[in-house]
């Protein structure tokens, strides 16, 4: 059963980095190692070649699993960024196929038939092809995704300033009206 939710679509404006920042932010407490080692830990263990079948069924129960007694998130905020640091946000339900979600992409541009790749935080394009709900595309509970236009360099999705009217002319005017500063 797909339940859609309201999309509360959003534009967030960029927001000017605060270049002075105390050297304590990047200093790393005893619970982050351990917690950053864990994680290496983890990490390693998922990318053993050889794994049984158990093994592979124990890590996808543990993925799946409600973390610390919590109920397992229903919704989740995607965040899409384009080249000049603006973002579209909106609200997706778990069980959603993705291609809900390029289909919203599509239909906040200026021209919906714009050809385009949503990239995840992985940089591997995301698949709307293979029938995946948000959920099951690990897009849960919140995820940014990179706006690439086909046809342009996957480096350049680090060059924020170069392409920023080009890209607010692709997002519809009614949304850029309304669009706000990100928190």
């Amino acid at each position: 059963m797909i339940v859609e939710v309201q999309r509360n679509t959003q534009v967030l404006l960029p927001v000017e980095p605060n270049s002075e920042v105390p050297d304590f932010i990047f200093e790393r407490t005893g619970l982050e190692l351990k917690r950053m080692w864990q994680a290496a830990r983890r990490q390693r263990e998922q990318e053993q070649v050889l794994m049984t079948r158990a093994t592979r069924e124990r890590l996808a129960q543990q993925r799946q699993a409600p973390s610390a007694g919590r109920a397992p998130a229903t919704t989740s905020t995607i965040r899409v960024r384009f080249p000049n640091g603006l973002l579209l946000q909106g609200t997706f339900g778990a069980t959603e196929p993705v291609a809900m979600v390029e289909a919203w992409v599509a239909g906040a541009l200026a021209d919906p038939l714009t050809p385009f790749n949503l990239i995840l935080p992985t940089r591997q394009p995301l698949q709307a092809g293979r029938g995946q709900n948000v959920r099951q595309a690990d897009l849960m509970p919140a995820v940014t995704l990179s706006f690439q236009q086909v046809g342009e360099a996957l480096s350049g999705l680090g060059g924020w300033g170069a392409q920023a009217s080009t890209t607010q002319a692709m997002l519809r005017d009614e949304l850029l009206r309304a669009a706000r500063p990100a928190a």
